[in-house]
């Protein structure tokens, strides 16, 4: 997303915010930044770095279905605590303006539609992704195999989906 275009204009959710990582890379395209998360340890840190207009301490389902005129929707590193991410698209998609943009992220599986892993964190399939996508009402923009992180000596590959809302 080129950042320089949207000149500080947008309305952000970022859904899974933590201590805001994504929020201080994403400020200089909001004019209003609303970060969710259920940790209230992690909200604080990223009160902190003083980028969020709002912080709300609730879970991400509620989240989606209470926000409205949303620009964009960022959840990154979020979904691996969901294994069914239907109503979580729905409720994007309800909150997002029209040619509104979802951009996330999903650690990377080959097992559809996903699995729980050993390390308790959900992973799901592309065909899984594309097919609720659809379904609900976007287009994919961009999906990309991507390096999340790395846990100790192991990478985490994931993939990052970027959809637009259509009407």
């Amino acid at each position: 997303i080129n950042v320089e275009k949207y000149d500080c204009s947008l309305k952000i959710l970022d859904l899974g915010c933590g201590t805001g990582m994504c929020g201080t890379k994403f400020k200089p395209m909001a004019q209003e930044l609303i970060g969710i998360d259920l940790s209230t340890k992690m909200l604080d840190i990223a009160q902190q770095k003083n980028v969020y207009s709002d912080l709300k301490n609730i879970p991400i389902e509620e989240a989606v279905t209470i926000f409205s005129d949303i620009d964009l929707i960022i959840a990154a590193e979020s979904f691996v605590y969901f294994g069914i991410l239907e109503n979580i698209f729905v409720g994007c998609y309800n909150s997002l303006k029209p040619d509104g943009i979802f951009a996330f992220t999903v650690e990377k599986t080959d097992q559809y539609p996903y699995i729980l892993q050993l390390s308790a964190r959900f992973a799901h399939s592309t065909k899984y992704i594309e097919e609720i996508a659809i379904n609900n009402g976007f287009i994919i923009l961009k999906s990309n195999k991507i390096t999340l992180r790395k846990h100790y000596d192991t990478v985490i590959d994931g993939y990052i989906f970027v959809l637009k809302k259509i009407i």
